[in-house]
């Protein structure tokens, strides 16, 4: 019998964790880098012309939006990944706070509507994306092996 609970192991186990800790913060430093990146292409395409204004003030029949459809409005205006407060805030800017005695409830519970329809995906924990089809439903693809149809362990890498 091996014994699995040797100090060696764990060891390894306390190293391994000390460095998933350092990636997922590293992961989470990279996509507040692509976020503002994102954020920033976008404004300055809007100031090229190249692009519709992100800063959508009305919805497309030109009324005051319901919840649902000014999450989606914004989060298609400006493609990135949002957080609630990210999310709350730029709904604030358009004057499209929700309603009600506690409006990040409210969002979130909008939030949660929308992604369970499909309409967005969960990119990370508290972090939200527009669906689109077509995009790859994993935001960080992660190089891992897969089995063959001979058995052997093969990489996912091209």
């Amino acid at each position: 019998m091996i014994d699995v609970s040797n100090s060696s192991n764990e060891a390894t186990l306390e190293a391994l964790r000390g460095k998933l800790a350092i990636a997922e913060s590293e992961m989470g430093a990279l996509q507040k880098r692509i976020d503002a990146l994102r954020t920033a292409c976008t404004e300055v395409e809007a100031l090229m012309g190249q692009a519709a204004d992100p800063k959508i003030l009305c919805s497309r029949e030109g009324r005051i939006p319901t919840a649902s459809e000014a999450v989606r409005l914004v989060m298609e205006a400006i493609p990135k990944v949002w957080n609630i407060a990210e999310l709350g805030g730029e709904l604030a800017s358009r004057g499209w706070s929700p309603s009600g005695v506690n409006p990040e409830a409210s969002l979130r519970a909008t939030v949660h509507r929308l992604t369970k329809a499909g309409d967005l995906r969960v990119v990370d924990r508290g972090r939200y994306q527009i669906a689109t089809a077509g995009v790859d439903e994993s935001p960080h693809a992660v190089d891992s092996p897969t089995i063959g149809p001979e058995g052997a362990a093969t990489s996912n890498q091209q």
